[in-house]
């Protein structure tokens, strides 16, 4: 008997959405790991690489949706091929969820608290972030999209607090607006040598300090790369990552790499900076990165991605880790607890 042609139809589309979602599922899982040293692969195939790293469980989702849509119009070949894809998808990200504690910091005194907060340079008027800061209370506050404006406001809230300041700004170039490219770290422990800084490509300035905790030495670096997207930025971003990479290859002292990474968990920048033994504070607590961006209440929540994030070397461990209070910043910001290992 002939088949109805509404039938055919049906089969052709779940076989191309399988075949599109095996492709995006090798471009996430596998795409991030190519690349040699470099972070991940350059251009279009690399951006779009990245761009389904970042969305890999929302896809994984919508593709289990899509396999029990499938498996009802009785199409059970696709319907499984599917259901298998979502399973690789989503078990692994289910696994980790279920790894470490609950993500609440236990607040143990002899813990550096580190916390990485994103201002946003257009958040001018903010009530909330003067609340968010002292709930986190940090030892060490890295602070991206630090301008000019949010100096004068912190300086008023906390001008008996965080003794230690040190700050990152892009050079003036022209046709560049440069004034929320600043970065800067706020500690209440002191330094044990003079910060460096490292302009990027995409005028991003980032920071390193030497800071000294518990009588010892550690690397405090402080970064905002570029952001991956659109198409035309990925370059951009690829090359400013690149430049990161090399510098914190080249760091002898134990170290903490802090701020907004533009990057989620299973990009190949932070790939790397595992493969450079840092681990991810969020994941050693929590199990996986809780979302950072956007965090605007409009937002449909699996599009929010992980990119803030506190990282270390393997003299240090985790033993706190959770999300702050959310502010009219677009971004959360994030707390860690650290600890020596040997303590």
């Amino acid at each position: 008997m002939k088949r109805p042609f509404k039938h055919t139809l049906e089969i052709v589309a779940a076989w191309v959405a399988v075949g599109v979602a095996l492709c995006a599922g090798v471009l996430g899982l596998v795409g991030p790991l190519l690349g040699g040293l470099s972070p991940g692969l350059q251009g279009s195939v690399g951006f779009v690489s990245e761009t389904v790293a970042a969305m890999l469980l929302p896809g994984g989702l919508l593709t289990a949706v899509v396999a029990v849509a499938t498996l009802l119009r009785r199409l059970w070949w696709p319907g499984a091929a599917l259901a298998t894809i979502a399973l690789i998808i989503l078990v692994p990200e289910l696994w980790m969820s279920l790894q470490g504690s609950a993500g609440r910091s236990p607040g143990d005194s002899r813990a550096l608290r580190v916390a990485a907060v994103n201002l946003a340079t257009e958040n001018d008027e903010d009530s909330l972030m003067e609340g968010a800061l002292r709930e986190i209370d940090a030892d060490v506050l890295v602070l991206s999209e630090f301008t000019s404006s949010w100096a004068s406001r912190l300086e008023e809230w906390f001008a008996g607090d965080y003794p230690h300041r040190w700050q990152a700004a892009a050079p003036d170039r022209p046709g560049y607006y440069v004034e929320g490219l600043r970065l800067a770290i706020w500690s209440r422990i002191p330094a044990v040598g003079d910060h460096e800084v490292l302009s990027l490509s995409g005028c991003s300035p980032q920071i390193r300090v030497p800071l000294h905790w518990r009588g010892r030495a550690f690397a405090l670096y402080g970064i905002h790369p570029w952001k991956p997207y659109p198409l035309g930025l990925y370059h951009v971003a690829w090359r400013d990552r690149q430049k990161i990479l090399e510098w914190v290859r080249r760091e002898r002292l134990p170290t903490v790499v802090a701020g907004d990474f533009n990057a989620p968990p299973g990009s190949a920048f932070i790939q790397r900076l595992r493969l450079l033994g840092l681990a991810n504070a969020s994941e050693s607590v929590c199990g996986r990165a809780p979302v950072t961006w956007p965090m605007h209440p409009f937002m449909f929540a699996p599009i929010r991605v992980a990119i803030a994030h506190v990282m270390h070397s393997e003299e240090l461990v985790a033993v706190g880790f959770r999300r702050g209070m959310a502010t009219n910043s677009d971004h959360a910001p994030v707390l860690a607890e650290l600890a020596w290992q040997d303590e």
